[in-house]
């Protein structure tokens, strides 16, 4: 059911997830659990830090598990994208689905809403196990991982591409992710993982490879007991070292065949046995603190800041002054931050304009008598050439998340948008130049509401 395989650039993107639920591992790594499994428990030690965590969900949908892992992530990517000032994510089902890297067929849907359900449905109750990365202490929470679901076309028993979500996630999950108790992963090692347990599993490493108190810090080797590992990766069955190795081999495999891992090996006996994973080193690249700091001085979040200096580092110091080169003219964006941000994530939209922003200001540094008075720039970026090849869905699509960003759009907005588009009332190749790069006094919502 997972989609292409990412290519290029975009398998190098790191993404970033929140290290509670990984550590700990909240949603089962297997792909399938047998009937009846809505339930387990798990009690241990941390170093001197005993702890309880239990998970009960309902009958007919079972525990979290399987490519729910995959579903949940791509939430938590998408808030730390959107970079929300409240708990909210807004998104549609298809876009969902591609950043889960999921099919979006009848099935992909189909088991997106399942997912959904799981995950909104299930009740986690955890002692002394949730990490307060700002007040630095071990705390106890009640949990779920969806707070609120709320879709347009709710009369419709299944998601389809048109339907709009938007998705409340707890405060512990907010609070953490604002604190930076987050960790990266790889888009160059998921886009290879074909099974989702084996995706489950690298993320369920990544994290517990990290320090609990500095996630910045990893070690390159772990050690479990074996069936100490097979109750925190919440199996089906933990009693059984044969059925545990069995269930673990295809992603171990999977793990090492894409360069992950280095080795995998087992040693002991009886209940004495483990599990040991030796890591290879070329995949970790730490954020240069330096450029943080400069991002932060612009009001960049900090979960944003973190994901532009992974992916784009080489990028920001050029942007700040690109930035500078575009106010001087006296443009005027809605935010200097998400002028950066885009400056940042697409430097090829600018190219024109600070091109001509540079002449402007050449012009100006000349003789105090001669200097011309700087008039405001309407930023006008060539449209981006991509968005004409798109399908119409896939212009809506993007039509209505660059909408909701920039004008912070309703669910019922969103809808009506997309709606409009389709049924061809709305010109998308008109109307998204307008949105995403010109004309400061073009507001979308005068179509909506025509």
């Amino acid at each position: 059911m997972a989609g292409k395989k990412r290519q290029g650039e975009e398998a190098q993107i790191r993404r970033y997830h929140e290290l509670n639920v990984a550590r700990q591992n909240l949603i089962a790594i297997q792909r399938q659990i047998p009937e009846g499994y809505s339930s387990w428990s798990y009690h241990g030690i941390s170093g001197e830090q005993e702890f309880k965590i239990s998970c009960s969900g309902k009958p007919d949908l079972g525990v979290p598990h399987g490519l729910d892992s995959d579903v949940y992530a791509a939430i938590l990517s998408l808030y730390m994208k959107q970079g929300s000032e409240d708990s909210k994510v807004s998104c549609s089902a298809y876009e969902l689905l591609k950043e889960a890297n999921i099919d979006p067929s009848g099935k992909g849907y189909a088991a997106l809403q399942r997912s959904l359900e799981r995950l909104y449905s299930s009740q986690y109750e955890i002692k002394s196990a949730w990490r307060d990365h700002t007040s630095k202490k071990w705390m106890s929470v009640t949990f779920q991982h969806i707070v609120r679901m709320a879709q347009t076309q709710s009369e419709l028993e299944n998601l389809t591409a048109a339907s709009q979500l938007e998705i409340t996630l707890p405060e512990e999950i907010v609070n953490s992710i604002r604190a930076g108790y987050i960790f990266p992963t790889s888009g160059r090692v998921l886009s290879q993982l074909d099974q989702p347990n084996s995706r489950a599993l690298y993320r369920t490493l990544e994290a517990n490879r990290r320090d609990a108190l500095d996630p910045l810090r990893q070690v390159n080797e772990l050690h479990f007991n074996l069936f100490d590992w097979a109750r925190i990766l919440k199996l089906a069955v933990t009693d059984d070292a044969y059925r545990i190795r069995r269930s673990l081999e295809r992603s171990h495999e999977d793990l090492v065949r894409v360069g992950y891992l280095r080795e995998v090996q087992y040693s002991g006996r009886a209940d004495n046995q483990q599990v040991s994973y030796v890591f290879e080193t070329g995949y970790e690249r730490i954020p240069d603190p330096d450029l943080l700091q400069l991002l932060h001085e612009k009001r960049v979040a900090r979960t944003k800041a973190l994901e532009l200096v992974q992916n784009f580092p080489e990028r920001i110091h050029t942007a700040l002054v690109q930035l500078d080169v575009l106010l001087s003219t006296g443009y005027k964006p809605r935010s200097k931050t998400g002028l950066l941000i885009d400056i940042i994530e697409h430097p090829e939209r600018y190219q024109a304009q600070l091109a001509q922003s540079a002449e402007l200001v050449q012009s100006i540094d000349g003789p105090e008598k001669e200097k011309p008075v700087a008039k405001p720039v309407a930023l006008e970026v060539a449209p981006d050439d991509s968005f004409e090849q798109l399908s119409l869905d896939q212009k809506a699509q993007r039509l209505v998340k660059t909408a909701e960003f920039r004008y912070r759009l309703s669910l019922i907005e969103k809808d009506i948008l997309h709606s409009m588009v389709m049924d061809g009332t709305i010109n998308a190749d008109e109307v998204f130049p307008k949105v995403a790069y010109s004309l400061n006094d073009f507001d979308i919502r005068t179509l909506l509401s025509s």
